[in-house]
C-alpha cells in the first residue's frame, strides 16, 4: 500500500513539473511576441525615409563643414554591423561605440562613451574613428563628428555633445 502511494506521488510530481515548463515556455514566447509587437508598431509611427544607395567603393566622400568634402574609407566595408543602409556601426565595445549615420540631408558620426574613465576611453575612441576612416586629425575636425557621454558612465556628464578633443569646437568633460 505504501508503495503505491510513493508511486502516485512521483507521478503527480512529475506531470506538475512537466506542466511547469510547458507554461513557461509558452509564457516566454508569448512575451516575445508582444515585445516583437510594440518594436514593429513604433517602427511603423516613422515616416518611411529615402533609401540612401550604399556606397561600394573602398572610399567615399562626406560632406564637410564649410562646404568642404572629406574622402574617408568606405563605413559601410569597415562596418560591424549595418543596421539598414542610414545607419552603421563601426566600432561595437563595451567601452565605447562608434556609429555612422547617412541620410539624404546629412551624414554625421557619433562617438558614445559607456565606461567611466571618459579621457581615456574618449582619446582610445577618437583613435580608432581616424584609424577607420583614414584620415587625419585635420580632416576629422571638419566632419560632423558628436561625442556624447552615458547616463551609466556618467550622470554628470551625459546629454551634451563634447566634440571631439582635439578640435577646436572640441569641449572637455565636466570635472
Amino acid at each position: 500500500m505504501e508503495k503505491k502511494w510513493i508511486i502516485v506521488l512521483i507521478i503527480v510530481f512529475v506531470v506538475i513539473a512537466v506542466l511547469g515548463t510547458v507554461f513557461v515556455l509558452f509564457s516566454n514566447r508569448q512575451q516575445d511576441s508582444n515585445k516583437q509587437s510594440e518594436i514593429n508598431a513604433l517602427i511603423n509611427t516613422f515616416p518611411a525615409s529615402k533609401q540612401v544607395e550604399v556606397p561600394k567603393t573602398d572610399s567615399v566622400t562626406v560632406p564637410a563643414q564649410q562646404g568642404q568634402q572629406v574622402e574617408i574609407k568606405n563605413p559601410y566595408e569597415n562596418a560591424v554591423r549595418v543596421i539598414d543602409s542610414h545607419n552603421v556601426v563601426l566600432t561595437e565595445k563595451p567601452a565605447y561605440q562608434i556609429l555612422y549615420f547617412h541620410y539624404p540631408d546629412g551624414e554625421s558620426f557619433l562617438i558614445s562613451i559607456l565606461n567611466p574613465d571618459l579621457e581615456n576611453t574618449r582619446q582610445t575612441a577618437e583613435s580608432e574613428l581616424i584609424s577607420k576612416l583614414g584620415i587625419s586629425k585635420e580632416q576629422a575636425c571638419n566632419l560632423n563628428v558628436s561625442v556624447s557621454v552615458s547616463k551609466d558612465a556618467s550622470v554628470k556628464a551625459a546629454g551634451q555633445n563634447y566634440g571631439l578633443s582635439f578640435c577646436p569646437d572640441g569641449k572637455p568633460f565636466p570635472k
